[in-house]
C-alpha cells in the first residue's frame, strides 16, 4: 500500500497510522492501558495517534462491535488500514466507522 505523509510533513507519522484502545472479544478485553494494539510500536508515536488520531470502531456483519481506537486519517484508502490490518484477519470485521461531525458513528 502505498502510505501518503501526514500533511504536517512530520516523517514518523503516515496517514492510516493506528491504535486498537478498547478490545470487546478478547480475553480480559477492556481498556488497553491508552496503549493498546498499533501498527506502530514506539510509545512516542503511540501517544501522538492517541493525540491526534480520529475515533473509530469496528464490526462485525451483524452489527456486533469488537475494537475502539483512533487512527490518522483524511477519509482516504487509509481510513481502512485498521480494518485491513487488524480487525478483518483477527475477528472477521467487516466495517469500520468512525464519528461523525454530529458524533453519530459513520460506515465509510
Amino acid at each position: 500500500m502505498n502510505r501518503a505523509r501526514k500533511e504536517n510533513g512530520d516523517p514518523r507519522f503516515f496517514k492510516g497510522d493506528f491504535v486498537v484502545t478498547k478490545d470487546l472479544i478478547c480475553e480480559g478485553g477492556g481498556d488497553r492501558n491508552d496503549k493498546g494494539t498499533s501498527n506502530r510500536s514506539d510509545p512516542w508515536a503511540i501517544e501522538k495517534i492517541l493525540e491526534k488520531g480520529k475515533e473509530f470502531r469496528m464490526l462485525d456483519d451483524d452489527g456486533n462491535i469488537y475494537y475502539y481506537g483512533k487512527c490518522l486519517t483524511d477519509f482516504g484508502e487509509e481510513a481502512f488500514n485498521p480494518l485491513d490490518s487488524f480487525g478483518r484477519g483477527n475477528a472477521g470485521c467487516t466495517d469500520v466507522q468512525y464519528r461523525g461531525k454530529t458524533g453519530e458513528w459513520e460506515s465509510i
